[in-house]
This record gives structure tokens, C-alpha cells and sequence, in this order.
């Protein structure tokens, strides 16, 4: 589970390993977090099913696509949509005071090659993907249609 915790001045901090992505990356937690719903959060981290990997990663196409286009780049080429995944790296897991301690929500920073400034993001509450796009830091316990409304959401694209 998280690894490493300690006390800093923003709150507490560890590590967690990453399985889809074969790494370690950092934990930032609230300092006055529930542990035991952080650790379901990293636990939550490595059990994302196939359906919910592969939309994250049409997601993520979706973004790049667009990116690239806005700013008269060529996109790469995906022959499978975790394909993208090797133009991800994955920063850190976002653990934020849970509305709910039965739903574990996924916040994550990552960074992306095709808009190196912004990043990406992921929220996820309880299984749900509620965003994917540039880094913005939305929580993952707004009521869902607010994450509906935001146009650089393409969890919600149409």
C-alpha cells in the first residue's frame, strides 16, 4: 500500500507503487487523512479493470488528438489504444478528505508528452471516470454533472 509517510508542511506524503505503469510514484494526502482510506485509494490504484484502463486511454487519445491539432502538431499514431500509455508518466496519487470513506477516489497527476506545460489528469470516484484532460485539479467529489459542463473534459466528449 503507501509506502514511506511522512509529515510536511502541506500535509503527509508517501509512495505507492503504480502497476500499470511499473513504477513508484508520490502520495499527497490531507494531513489529517484517514489512512486506512488513503490505502483503500492506492488500493483502489492498482484494481483498475480493463474497461476502465482502456477508456482512460480513449480518453486520453482524445485529449492528445486535440492538443496537437490546436497547436499544428501531428498527434501520434495509436495501433491500440494503450498505446498511449507510453507517452504518459505517471506524478503523483492526489488523496483528499473523502466526502464518503466507502468510495475510494483516484486523483492522479500525470505528465504527457504531446502538452508537456499542463499534464493530464484523471479523477475516478468509486469506478466512475468523472475527468480526463489537462491537469486541473478537480477532487473527485463535485456532483457529476458539474464534470459534465466542463468542456475540456473528454471523459465527457461527445
Amino acid at each position: 500500500m503507501i509506502n514511506n509517510i511522512t509529515k510536511t508542511n502541506y500535509g503527509l506524503e508517501g509512495t505507492v507503487e503504480f502497476k500499470l505503469f511499473n513504477t513508484a510514484i508520490n502520495v499527497l494526502m490531507d494531513k489529517d487523512i484517514d489512512l486506512e482510506y488513503a490505502n483503500l485509494c492506492a488500493k483502489s490504484l492498482n484494481n483498475l479493470d480493463d474497461r476502465t484502463i482502456n477508456k482512460l486511454c480513449e480518453f486520453s487519445i482524445l485529449y492528445c488528438n486535440d492538443f496537437c491539432d490546436d497547436i499544428g502538431e501531428e498527434p501520434p499514431k495509436f495501433n491500440a489504444v494503450k498505446d498511449v500509455l507510453n507517452y504518459i508518466q505517471p506524478n503523483c496519487l492526489i488523496i483528499d478528505t473523502p466526502k464518503d470513506n466507502s468510495k475510494p477516489v483516484i486523483h492522479l497527476e500525470l505528465n504527457c508528452d504531446w502538452e508537456i506545460e499542463h499534464g493530464l489528469e484523471w479523477t475516478i470516484n468509486d469506478g466512475k471516470i468523472l475527468y480526463v484532460g489537462s491537469f486541473n485539479a478537480e477532487d473527485g467529489w463535485s456532483d457529476p454533472s458539474y464534470y459534465e459542463k466542463i468542456s475540456w473534459n473528454y471523459a465527457f466528449s461527445k
